[in-house]
């Protein structure tokens, strides 16, 4: 993946703009374009971009928020996961889930689980509607 997007950067010019393991700590909005602080060798540096882009996906480091009892859920036989690890329906055939948030991720869980799991909850903080990947089949 790492060289596929480098080849693509160094065709299209683009190759000076790729930072590797550098950390990003924030990116803000300004004046139609974004402030991006990243922090590479320890030193924070801010430069301003026309566009910027998130892709953090499937790659990506699983977040699972700490919550009290989650100790005496999983003792209870409860399995808490991230979307990235979710990769066999079985674990979910049978089962009442819960799929916390309400992202691309989150809906594609979501709708597989659905269709094995006794139930099927969604929690999120803001609903937003959500263009379905097929219509009609198509």
């Amino acid at each position: 993946m790492q060289e596929y997007l480098a080849s693509y950067a160094r065709n299209f010019g683009i190759d000076s703009l790729l930072r590797m393991e550098t950390k990003v700590e924030s990116v803000v909005p300004d004046a139609g374009g974004w402030l991006v602080t990243t922090k590479g060798d320890g030193v924070p540096e801010t430069e301003r971009f026309d566009r910027v882009v998130v892709a953090n996906g499937v790659f990506c480091e699983p977040a699972v928020p700490k919550f009290p009892g989650v100790d005496e859920f999983r003792a209870a036989g409860g399995v808490l996961m991230a979307g990235t690890e979710f990769l066999d329906l079985d674990d979910a055939r049978d089962r009442h889930a819960v799929v916390a948030g309400y992202g691309k991720s989150a809906c594609d869980v979501t709708v597989a689980i659905a269709s094995v799991a006794t139930s099927t909850d969604i929690v999120a903080r803001q609903l937003l509607w959500k263009i379905p990947r097929k219509v009609a089949g198509f």
